[in-house]
């Protein structure tokens, strides 16, 4: 099933910017305002961020800039990742929105969901990070995901050496299952990068009580 264009698909309001808020953050729309706090994060530190496309305070305003391009083109959902007070402590996004061109027709066609996404972008200034921020934050995502957009489909990403980013999903109730390799561009480090899928019953099963039940039938992949 490929994933049909979206601008010829849905209203304008199924992606537009929203704010997520829980208890430990609170995600709002990333905006240009948050080029300065951008700035501050990127100058660091920056030990932990190998295997995280992290912006410097000279490429900030760039990286800024293509997020928000994205969103105006419905392509993503990019969000400042904030605490509770509103100050930004890094930044996840909604990306590769898909609405799949079913054989036989679309069995919710002229419904404004969509079928799958995919949650990435992600990364935590060390002060942020080993805190309940980022699970929340990925908590929050896939309610919105599964209830609001009512996805089929939620999938991550992550190097198969961040074993960091690797256990932070396997809290959410992920299991990884049967490898297999996905080529990397040529100008990232060469490595093996693996995947797997569960259904997410699994998820909805995790030991957190604050997981939100998925859309029935939907499918949590998890890709390495």
């Amino acid at each position: 099933m490929a994933p049909a264009l979206l601008a010829d698909i849905l209203g304008a309001a199924m992606i537009a910017p929203v704010e997520l808020r829980g208890r430990f953050v609170w995600l709002l729309p990333l905006s240009r305002g948050h080029l300065q706090p951008l700035r501050k994060l990127g100058a660091g530190p920056r030990e932990t961020f190998a295997w995280t496309m992290v912006p410097t305070p000279e490429t900030a305003e760039a990286y800024l800039a293509k997020a928000l391009s994205a969103a105006e083109r419905r392509e993503a959902v990019p969000f400042a990742t904030c605490t509770p007070a509103g100050e930004m402590v890094g930044c996840t996004r909604f990306f590769d929105l898909q609405r799949w061109d079913w054989p036989g027709g679309d069995p919710r066609a002229g419904e404004d969901v969509l079928d799958a996404c995919e949650i990435g972008y992600t990364w935590l200034a060390q002060s942020a990070q080993r805190t309940p921020i980022n699970t929340e934050a990925k908590l929050l995502m896939l309610r919105h995901a599964f209830e609001t957009w009512r996805c089929r489909r939620v999938t991550f990403k992550t190097d198969e050496r961040n074993q960091r980013s690797r256990n932070a999903i396997s809290r959410l109730g992920a299991h990884f299952g049967p490898r297999h390799p996905r080529t990397r561009p040529e100008n990232e480090t060469q490595n093996e990068t693996l995947y797997s899928s569960s259904l997410c019953c699994s998820f909805a099963r995790s030991r957190s009580p604050s997981v939100p039940k998925p859309f029935p039938g939907a499918i949590f992949d998890c890709f390495l």
